[in-house]
């Protein structure tokens, strides 16, 4: 199965699939699902009704392999935002439920200190009429993750015209 043909929410079906010579993998019609696909069902604000059933079908190993890639690539809280909001009942260990809640937590008091910092940082060059452009994180916080505390950062990346570069460091 091609990995966009999940990604758009098509649905294949396992019968007549003469290229499986093993088991299926990430086929939903047969109930399979990867480590992989279940972490990236999470990063959908509105995933397919095809992704949640085969998401809610998943194995204990599967979510916990998930919540392990989700700690690998810091992004617990949109992980975390998945399970509690959809899968309140996922087979995850207690464990790593509460280290998924933790991370959360902590991304949300990061994620205040970033924004403030980035309103006062803005405010500062606005008053000496720089206008930067906010790049990669920060710009799509709030536009492509709901909460944008979901998106987990460390930095705030400005660009400032080359003339500004000067007046904008001070």
């Amino acid at each position: 199965m091609k990995e966009e043909s999940l990604l758009k929410g098509d649905v294949p079906s396992c019968e007549g699939d003469a290229s499986a010579e093993a088991p299926h993998r990430d086929h939903p019609a047969c109930g399979q699902v990867s480590i992989r696909r279940l972490f990236l069902a999470a990063a959908w604000a509105s995933p397919p009704p095809a992704v949640i059933a085969l998401a809610g079908r998943a194995e204990a190993p599967v979510w916990e392999g998930a919540a392990a890639l989700a700690r690998r690539v810091n992004q617990e809280p949109l992980f975390h935002h998945f399970v509690a909001s959809r899968f309140p009942n996922a087979p995850l260990r207690p464990e790593t439920m509460l280290d998924l809640e933790n991370q959360s937590r902590f991304h949300a008091f990061r994620w205040e200190e970033i924004r403030d910092t980035a309103h006062a940082v803005l405010d500062a060059l606005g008053s000496r009429s720089i206008c930067p452009v906010l790049l990669k994180g920060i710009s799509q916080a709030g536009e492509r993750y709901d909460p944008p505390r979901l998106r987990p950062m460390r930095d705030v990346d400005l660009l400032v015209k080359p003339a500004d570069v000067d007046s904008a460091q001070e």
